[in-house]
């Protein structure tokens, strides 16, 4: 018991003050026992919580009084479905996989997948085709992601221009939150794979990761800049950085066990991937 107080309070410190802060950084970060990858969060929260609720997603503004809702255990598992899908199609340590989608239920299980097995490299559906396409490029994702059809037509049209533009190998569909209806089919595009990955999850194992877990010196995602003083580019974050970001919200104390967090912003975003994702895998 006093070995795991011990521990807790590492992981831990009080953090109330201005000068709890001296403390605090008297510790190097590697010695406080954070996860060493966003991977870990998910199978941490999972062992530790497997029956809380991780999230609820609206399926649209009528509907917010059924929500869908996952445990951490549920989530680990859509996490390894949707991380055997990208290492299927061939999504290895160090590749990036481009998100062009609006925010619905498979898209978060999909980012902390491709962060597990490759690179998350998420693109704003309202940027220009132009500059969404070479930022697909500058990425090198062979696996391109993005809203379907009745998701987002518009984006989902947007997507299949890039992937052709881009050399993509296989396009997948994202398809509305908890939708039931028989989806449209696909048009097939030339030499590139099309579908959707709902279908493709469904027939994943999701027993564990696929293949070897990140280390904290990994790359886990390329975030685009803005574009607000001059042309968007990339810009690569660590496993350990992102857990570290995630830390110190946690640690701030605003958030406890039972908080919920409403995320309102689009996961393409730093602060949505960070303050309404991560940090809340962390702190349960």
């Amino acid at each position: 018991m006093g070995a795991l107080m011990a521990k807790n309070k590492l992981l831990w410190p009080s953090f109330r003050t201005p000068g709890d802060l001296a403390e605090i950084e008297r510790v190097p970060l590697s010695a406080r026992g954070l996860p060493g990858s966003t991977y870990e969060l998910v199978t941490r929260a999972a062992e530790l919580w497997p029956d809380r609720t991780a999230l609820s997603v609206l399926p649209n503004a009528e509907s917010f009084h059924t929500p869908f809702v996952r445990t951490f255990a549920e989530l680990a598992g859509d996490v390894h479905r949707a991380a055997a899908v990208l290492a299927e199609l061939g999504v290895r340590r160090g590749e990036a996989v481009a998100v062009i989608s609006v925010n619905c239920a498979e898209m978060l299980p999909l980012l902390l997948a491709a962060e597990a097995v490759g690179i998350y490299a998420p693109i704003n559906p309202g940027l220009t085709s132009e500059h969404a396409t070479e930022l697909v490029r500058l990425s090198g994702a062979g696996v391109l992601v993005a809203s379907g059809p009745e998701l987002k037509p518009r984006v989902w049209a947007h997507a299949r221009a890039i992937a052709t533009n881009t050399g993509a190998r296989t396009l997948l569909a994202l398809r509305p939150t908890a939708a039931s209806e028989q989806p449209p089919a696909l048009e097939p595009l030339d030499g590139i794979q099309v579908a959707y990955l709902e279908d493709r999850a469904a027939q994943a194992e999701h027993a564990g990761l696929p293949t070897a877990p990140p280390s904290a010196s990994d790359i886990a995602s390329y975030l685009h800049t803005g574009g607000t003083t001059g042309t968007p580019k990339l810009a690569a974050r660590t496993q350990a950085n992102e857990v570290a970001n995630a830390w110190m919200i946690d640690a701030s104390e605003i958030l406890d066990r039972d908080s919920v967090i409403f995320a309102a912003l689009p996961l393409f975003h730093t602060n949505a991937l960070l303050v309404t994702v991560l940090a809340p895998l962390l702190k349960g």
